[in-house]
């Protein structure tokens, strides 16, 4: 086996929703995540947003899972960035921008589950 082909193997997550898959094992990343939080948001507030900036805001996680981990950090990622934006700007009737997020990873990973969870967390919050 190649080099190459065995750090895609490393890396590769289980795709799906059974028992064996990374959408239902993946705690120790949910613990990492939840414990650089503060580092996260510490990182974004260091950011200098111009005044009036862009009413389109792209994100892009690049190494993006599947479920829960994915969408609570780009959650994070909005939620500080609302808050900052609002800090910065200081005006209540500013319109709030919009925010485009892209996902990308190995592509054998499980992008259909990835889709399919934002799906059933869109149809939660609606």
């Amino acid at each position: 086996m190649d080099s190459s082909r065995s750090l895609e193997y490393v890396l590769f997550m289980q795709g799906g929703e059974d028992d064996v898959s990374y959408a239902k094992n993946s705690y120790g990343p949910a613990a990492a995540l939840a414990s650089s939080k503060p580092i996260l948001t510490s990182a974004i507030d260091s950011i200098k947003l111009a005044k009036g900036c862009s009413s389109l805001l792209k994100i892009a996680d690049l190494g993006c899972a599947v479920g829960d981990n994915t969408f609570s950090t780009v959650d994070t990622v909005v939620e500080v960035l609302r808050r900052k934006l609002t800090v910065t700007d200081g005006k209540s009737d500013h319109l709030e921008p919009e925010f485009e997020v892209f996902f990308s990873d190995l592509p054998s990973n499980d992008f259909n589950t990835l889709f399919r969870s934002f799906e059933e967390k869109v149809k939660k919050i609606l």
